[in-house]
């Protein structure tokens, strides 16, 4: 299963049908009847794009190969997306396991059971002077599938946001510490505050006995650590 998640942004053209698969078999053969090859990848926004418009015409994807052909293309460009089963119970479970999901998203989502194994997207596209000219067509469900995928992957990253920023706490709160504190001991066991003060650590990380403010082991100064520390 692939992820477009710019899709329902494109200009992608609605199918009148929930399985595209016809469609697919009728593009490959007319691609051949036209004596060009097929080259099987999808062509991502990253490179500079122009859609092809239909409006009502539900077979302009004839008219957008027979373009191609017109401009002297040896192939196109074809990519085809089936539902997987795998695919979908895994969307399921970030959605369960997210406390950002409703109810409603859950229900749509084990909807989509009933289209598992049906082709939901197919993209055929050329190249014409440094520009991607692309046909793209999608069922209503497979979009509904991507805003989906949308949503869980906000949910993932919201995650990561929040483990960058406890990560970000530790250190800050280790650059209060003075160098040699952690982990310093007597022999008693007891931690030994005069194992923090040795005389070359004084340009590590404390500050002088004139006041003169250092930078911590981390980069920050000890006034701005607590600046961000009061932060959180």
């Amino acid at each position: 299963m692939l992820y477009f998640p710019a899709l329902r942004n494109r200009s992608t053209i609605k199918a009148m049908a929930d399985d595209l698969h016809a469609l697919k078999d009728d593009m490959n053969a007319f691609i051949v009847g036209h004596g060009m090859q097929q080259f099987r990848a999808y062509v991502t926004e990253d490179m500079q794009t122009v859609m092809w418009d239909s409006g009502d015409n539900t077979d302009a994807w004839k008219d957008f190969v027979e373009l191609a052909k017109a401009s002297g293309m040896a192939f196109l460009t074809v990519s085809d997306d089936i539902l997987d089963k795998d695919d979908l119970e895994f969307l399921l479970e970030r959605l369960q396991n997210s406390s950002t999901s409703s109810d409603e998203e859950l229900d749509e989502a084990r909807w989509l059971r009933t289209h598992v194994g049906r082709v939901g997207f197919v993209q055929l596209g050329f190249s014409y002077h440094g520009t991607m000219f692309l046909y793209e067509v999608a069922t209503d469900w497979y979009e509904r599938y991507q805003q989906l995928l949308d949503s869980a992957d906000d949910f993932g990253s919201i995650l990561l946001d929040e483990h960058d920023q406890a990560d970000e706490r530790i250190g800050l709160f280790r650059c209060l510490m003075p160098p040699g504190h952690v982990g310093s001991s007597s022999p008693s066991g007891q931690a030994n505050p005069g194992a923090a003060l040795l005389p070359g650590d004084q340009d590590e990380g404390t500050e002088r006995d004139t006041g003169q403010q250092v930078q911590c082991g981390c980069g920050y100064a000890h006034a701005a650590v607590a600046d961000r520390v009061a932060e959180y």
